[in-house]
């Protein structure tokens, strides 16, 4: 809102619409979502590849072969 107190015929308001840019912020979340569930699994498998003490288990050399 402006108002000019010297010309109030020139007072004006502005809307903005938020709503667009509320769309993309969710679909942004959406996105990160999925792309962490997406990593999450190549986590587990990478993380399956090794025992305790660190070494390689023995399905991840073969599957190296």
């Amino acid at each position: 809102m402006e108002l000019k107190l010297d010309a109030p015929w020139e007072d004006s308001i502005e809307v903005k619409n938020y709503k667009n840019k509320f769309e993309d912020l969710f679909s942004t979340i959406v996105a990160s979502s999925e792309s962490m569930k997406k990593n999450e699994f190549n986590y587990d498998v990478a993380a399956a590849a090794f025992m305790t003490d660190g070494s390689l288990t023995p399905e991840a050399t073969t599957k190296m072969l």
